[in-house]
């Protein structure tokens, strides 16, 4: 058997277990057994050292409440596991990103939910691929997103156009519950659940505030679109550009330029009303308080 040969064989294996695997994962977690499906990992992992498998795992001991040992794990596998969520690269607590990283351009940009990072995303599979993704831009992207560590963006970036999207914290907030939380996004993104670990699906303003913590914990999507900014970016000065969301114009008239087209305006969808519903209490306005290096809050 040749090297090449031997290589797919093993790779293949590899795959059919973690496939087998996700498999009967997937079938416990509709049922809501999370304390099965952590038992299903256990065993899987004394048998394959698999990056992927334990990055599942840690994602359930999140969601158990064993934080250290999810941030251990989280820290350990994120470089080696072949499909990464961003916020297990930030719990990692690693200081390192996921960005779009074009290099024939040298641009890169760290997208933050709740920030139009849909929208530029958009811009950019336009200017790239010329064709309208109907925001699936994400597929059309993914070769290009890579973790990027902070200290490469002095170091083997310094010469790209380093630049990102930012909001102040009660308006994500504010963004993610009315135009997800409360559109069962927590339910379908949960195997159709009503509850995990206790915790409603389909909680009301004043759950979702009051129990801000734990939802953050249990739900991976409400970390994804509630981290702080500066859990995604390195310090201000390693930045060529932070723009507000009231200038996302001024980043459409940059891809314009960096890609020699023209681009369509989106139109934002930017509620304000509904802000005023939001009050965080002073355990949240402390989390968010170092995103002041980039925004004026």
């Amino acid at each position: 058997m040749t090297t090449n040969a031997k290589y797919r064989q093993i790779m293949d294996r590899k795959g059919y277990f973690f496939s087998n695997l996700y498999n009967d994962y997937d079938r416990v977690m509709r049922l809501g057994d999370i304390e099965r499906a952590q038992g299903l990992l256990e065993d899987y992992l004394k048998r394959h050292d698999d990056p992927n498998a334990w990055m599942i795992y840690g994602q359930i001991l999140l969601c158990l409440g064993h934080e250290l040992a999810a941030k251990s794990i989280f820290r350990n596998c994120y470089e080696r596991a072949a499909s990464i969520h961003i916020a297990d690269v930030i719990h990692a607590d690693c200081e390192a990103t996921v960005a779009f990283v074009d290099d024939s351009r040298k641009i890169l940009y760290v997208a933050i939910p709740k920030c139009a990072s849909t929208t530029v995303k958009n811009y950019l599979v336009r200017a790239i691929y010329s064709i309208d993704p109907h925001e699936e831009s994400h597929s059309y992207i993914n070769n290009m997103m890579r973790i990027v560590k902070f200290s490469e963006f002095d170091g083997k970036y310094s010469d790209y156009f380093r630049f990102t999207i930012v909001r102040p914290a009660i308006d994500r907030v504010t963004s993610y519950f009315y135009g997800n939380v409360s559109k069962d996004i927590l339910k379908n993104n949960t195997w159709e659940l009503n509850g995990l670990c206790g915790f409603t699906t389909n909680p009301s303003l004043d759950q979702f505030l009051e129990h801000f913590f734990s939802y953050r914990r249990v739900f991976i999507d409400v970390r994804h679109h509630t981290d702080p900014i500066n859990a995604y970016l390195p310090k201000r000065a390693s930045l060529d550009a932070v723009y507000s969301i009231s200038e996302i114009d001024e980043v459409r008239s940059l891809i314009e330029d960096m890609y020699h087209v023209k681009l369509e305006a989106a139109k934002l969808m930017v509620g304000a009303e509904a802000v005023k519903n939001v009050h965080f209490s002073s355990e949240m306005q402390s989390y968010y308080k170092q995103e002041s290096q980039y925004i004026d809050l």
